[in-house]
């Protein structure tokens, strides 16, 4: 194959961090094919974006409205795949890349995109940890714990803090700022702060 001209970047070793690498972008001159996938084709299509009617008004609460972003269900296509919670993940994702998202996920295995807000199973809405350090989350929506700094540091380190909360999930606080979730069962609560997280000491 002749190329008339062309652009590429290389990456030097002694110039940056990493092994070092060449990038380029070729683009075929040949019109584009017709039969070439588009979202309103192909079984995948919009399937696995929609959200039922009722759960997307039960979480319509839960993020502050933006026009530049949508909720959208993410359904995985690997077993026992963990980011997707082992069924069902609602996510926030742009809505001016959801086109191309949909591309990518007809061609190949996306492994994360966008951020999770929850996961759904059954009848159960269970809060995402990386939701509560979102700026889109809706602080009116949640119960709050205020905490010092003592016990934010315990809760950061995964242990269980005593509170008076409702039955239910809580956000737990530190100077009005969100850490993330427990779940108060009454007379105990769950610490759900990730455990690749946590502090160590």
């Amino acid at each position: 194959m002749k190329l008339k001209s062309a652009v590429g970047y290389r990456f030097y070793p002694h110039r940056l961090r990493g092994e070092g690498f060449f990038m380029a972008v070729l683009k075929k001159a040949e019109e584009t094919n017709k039969n070439a996938w588009s979202p309103s084709r192909g079984p995948k299509a919009n399937k696995s974006a929609a959200i039922p009617k009722d759960l997307r008004e039960r979480l319509s609460s839960w993020v502050i409205p933006n026009e530049y972003h949508s909720l959208i269900r993410s359904v995985p296509r690997l077993a026992g795949d963990e980011n997707n919670f082992g069924g069902t993940a609602i996510k926030i994702f742009g809505s001016q890349w959801s086109e191309e998202l949909q591309i990518l996920q007809h061609a190949v295995y996306v492994a994360e995109f966008g951020m999770n807000v929850c996961s759904v199973k059954k009848d159960k809405i269970i809060p995402a940890p990386a939701f509560a350090l979102c700026a889109d989350l809706n602080l009116d929506n949640f119960h709050r714990v205020e905490t010092d700094e003592a016990q934010a540091l315990n809760y950061l380190r995964r242990e269980n803090l005593t509170v008076d909360a409702p039955v239910g999930y809580a956000l737990i606080t530190h100077q009005n700022i969100p850490l993330g979730w427990i779940k108060n069962l009454g007379n105990r609560s769950n610490n759900l702060f990730p455990a690749e997280w946590r502090l160590r000491k």
